[in-house]
């Protein structure tokens, strides 16, 4: 059995699916109901949430964080292995194999 969630409008006594759903013609399924949209598609809970950050963080310290980490490797290289070396240029002649 697999479970699929499937926003649906009840209007006249019968729900209308808003997604698309890949169901044969006649086929029964068990309908669950519930009530409540969920955040992400109810849009006065998205406006009660915006601006939630603000003056929490610093944007431009966080760029720089980020920024230096790319530069300097976020992660120390294991201590019992040597840094890679570049491989050498090969001529486009070259061939490999047989």
């Amino acid at each position: 059995m697999v479970l699929k969630g499937v926003r649906a409008r009840y209007s006249n006594g019968v729900f209308e699916p808003l997604d698309e759903v890949d169901l044969a013609e006649d086929q029964e399924v068990l309908l669950t109901v519930d009530e409540k949209p969920s955040p992400m598609h109810d849009p006065e809970a998205m406006r009660a949430g915006a601006g939630g950050w603000v003056g929490q963080h610093d944007p431009e310290e966080l760029k720089r964080m980020l920024y230096e980490a790319r530069i300097t490797g976020s992660r120390e290289p294991p201590g019992d292995l040597a840094p890679l070396s570049p491989m050498p240029a090969r001529h486009p002649s070259t061939r490999t194999g047989s």
